[in-house]
């Protein structure tokens, strides 16, 4: 197995994660190419300081912190911000900007009520009755209609049905109708 210096396959490798036949090909050729031994020294060394380092915390210095502060506000280090506001400030200045969105969108509710409000009575001026104004009828209408209905099947009862006759094995082409 021939491998590069800079081969992810020796990271694999010094992990644990190749299978057995490609790891001791692997080992193979460390071995046997002392440019590879050396990388895979340097690999577990660092794997070794960084399994160790998450037990040690870190401190950042205090130069460090300045100058990534100075590089995000564009000030010099150890000038004074003067942009900087107190924590008091601040939540005051969030407090408004919350109650000012909270009334423009109270503002803005009542407005498009008013909107929908003008949007029907102007629908009521043009167009007249609604169908909901209507209902006052439906009872009457709905009783005057089942009363017509009795009235055509009580019409239709009372008088004669013509009779029907079916001789006897003529089947429906025989069947003959004669007034009672």
């Amino acid at each position: 197995m021939t491998l590069e210096p800079d081969s992810p396959t020796i990271s694999d490798w010094l992990d644990g994660r190749l299978p057995a036949e490609e790891a001791d090909a692997v080992a193979a050729a460390v071995r046997a190419n002392p440019p590879l031994a050396d990388v895979a020294a340097e690999l577990r060394q660092l794997k070794e300081l960084l399994t160790t380092a998450g037990d040690q915390p870190v401190e950042a210095s205090s130069s460090l912190t300045s100058a990534v502060m100075s590089a995000i506000t564009g000030l010099e280090p150890g000038s004074e911000d003067p942009f900087t506001e107190t924590d008091e400030e601040v939540d005051e200045a969030v407090a408004e900007e919350w109650q000012r969105i909270e009334q423009d969108r109270l503002d803005q509710e009542r407005a498009e009520a008013l909107e929908d409000e003008e949007a029907t009575s102007e629908a009521r001026r043009t167009e007249g009755p609604t169908a909901g104004s209507d209902r006052r009828w439906l009872k009457p209408a709905m009783t005057l209609a089942l009363a017509a209905g009795l009235l055509v099947a009580v019409m239709l009862n009372l008088s004669d049905p013509p009779a029907v006759d079916a001789p006897p094995g003529r089947g429906p082409q025989a069947l003959q109708c004669r007034s009672r």
